[in-house]
């Protein structure tokens, strides 16, 4: 599918009460719209959406959430009788629930669909080129959307997320059940509806890059490290890699510098830093020698017949997978797999419950997983 590059119609900026009632009207009557959002998460600690896109058929509207309410919008995005378009749903989904506690029912991801039709390139920007020859200008994936006013060329990059989605829909669908994939691609769109927004992290020593040979007492320094770093972020409202990355810490909690001098010869901090936090860290690395060792979480080894199940599905999975033409995940979703191998008895009833939300899945694939299930242990290449 081609068309011509040809400029689309001039975007809608929403950004009173009454453009957004006026926009709302609007989309109401649209049996389906094309969505995609726009966050600040590499520029601040709290992230939020910072723009939200919309097109229908006739019309694209860009609008600006940190001046309108847009939890109107809710009722569009839960509506069973509007399909959203999306490509990526997962991390937009993620957002807007966290943002604003939305649900979502009769979602489209091109994304989804582009992998299930085994297409080389599945990022949107690659995916226009191929389908619209439309190019687009990829220095504004990593903007600052938090900042007003918006540029123009940014506006401009924003409505091409979704001007084309429309149309991407339509020719995916006609491709999906060409090849059989529409079933396959309904129950992944039903399990994006299901995604959840993203619970707040706490700070945790156990999750620094490079921290794998320190000993008890440079880890124990390590999370007061984290900490402070975290508190700081928080209150700046700036990202964690912005105030101090991974490198430094470690390299701090690795020598535990007991004055300023020592903290220098580290080389883990610029000048700038040095003067904004040298005293404050040093007194929380004083504080870490002083105080308890951080405990580990343990991660207990699973049972053996969750780990030999597991394993059974993983090879099974991978074959299938490589005969289709297709992603391992796409045969088979590492969650459906855990659930599966958690089971205490493997029934087909049992199998059928573990595998609720992907039953086409079930049905195509149920009766040979029993079988995979049913073979002894001895039989297997462990």
């Amino acid at each position: 599918m081609h068309m011509s590059n040809n400029p689309p119609a001039t975007p809608n900026w929403i950004d009173t009460p009454a453009t957004f009632a006026a926009m709302l009207v609007e989309l109401r009557d649209s049996p389906i719209l094309a969505v995609d959002t726009e966050s600040n998460s590499l520029f601040v600690y709290h992230e939020r959406v910072c723009l939200v896109q919309i097109s229908t058929g006739q019309a694209d509207y860009l609008i600006d959430p940190l001046v309108i309410d847009i939890r109107p919008l809710g009722d569009l995005f839960s509506s069973p009788g509007i399909e959203k378009v999306f490509h990526a749903a997962e991390y937009d989904i993620i957002c807007l629930r966290r943002d604003y506690q939305f649900s979502f029912s009769n979602i489209f991801d091109t994304m989804v669909a582009a992998r299930l039709l085994k297409k080389t390139a599945l990022g949107l920007a690659s995916i226009l080129k191929t389908e619209f020859n439309v190019v687009v200008d990829k220095r504004h994936q990593r903007a600052n959307w938090g900042e007003r006013p918006v540029k123009p060329a940014m506006l401009e990059y924003a409505r091409q997320d979704t001007h084309y989605l429309i149309p991407l829909r339509e020719q995916s669908a006609l491709e999906l059940h060409k090849a059989g994939m529409w079933e396959l691609a309904q129950e992944d769109f039903r399990r994006l509806e299901l995604t959840d927004g993203r619970p707040p992290v706490k700070p945790d020593c156990w999750s620094v890059a490079g921290r794998e040979n320190l000993a008890p007492l440079q880890m124990a320094t390590l999370q007061g490290l984290v900490e402070y770093r975290d508190r700081y972020a928080r209150r700046i409202d700036q990202p964690l890699f912005k105030v101090m990355s991974d490198q430094s810490l470690v390299a701090l909690a690795r020598v535990m510098p007991k004055n300023r001098r020592e903290m220098q010869q580290t080389m883990a901090l610029s000048e700038k830093q040095m003067h904004r936090h040298a005293d404050e860290l040093l007194a929380v690395i004083r504080k870490g020698v002083e105080g308890p060792l951080p405990k580990r979480k343990i991660n207990r080894r699973p049972p053996e017949i969750y780990l030999t199940r597991y394993e059974k599905l993983k090879r099974w999975r991978s074959t299938t997978a490589s005969e289709m033409g297709l992603e391992s995940d796409v045969i088979l979703p590492k969650d459906i797999i855990r659930a599966i191998a958690e089971l205490r008895e493997i029934t087909r009833e049992n199998l059928k419950e573990a595998m609720c939300s992907t039953p086409w899945r079930f049905q195509r694939f149920g009766e040979r997983i029993l079988a995979i299930l049913a073979e002894p242990i001895s039989t297997e290449r462990l």
